[in-house]
């Protein structure tokens, strides 16, 4: 279950910076780049500390899959505006 909240949050937060890389948002991107390296460096860490078996490996496979939508989905939600016709 770790690797796939890490996979996860890894895609999500990568998916949700290419969007905000797109829209020119540097404060955004500045605030995603710090959770991106803080997921990376866990994953580091926990990679050079344990054994992985598959089971691990299919986790972290489908929570990256599944974190990509969810990052094009959250980021879709917090940058719509209503705009007044």
């Amino acid at each position: 279950m770790f690797y796939f909240v890490l996979g996860f949050l890894q895609v999500a937060l990568i998916s949700f910076q290419s969007r905000n890389y797109a829209q020119g948002r540097y404060v955004a991107s500045f605030i995603t780049s710090l959770l991106i390296a803080c997921v990376w460096w866990s994953m580091v860490h926990s990679i050079s500390t344990s054994s992985v078996d598959w089971g691990d490996g299919a986790g972290y496979i489908i929570g990256n899959a599944l974190g990509g939508v969810f990052g094009i989905w959250l980021h879709t939600k917090m940058s719509s505006r209503k705009k007044d016709d």
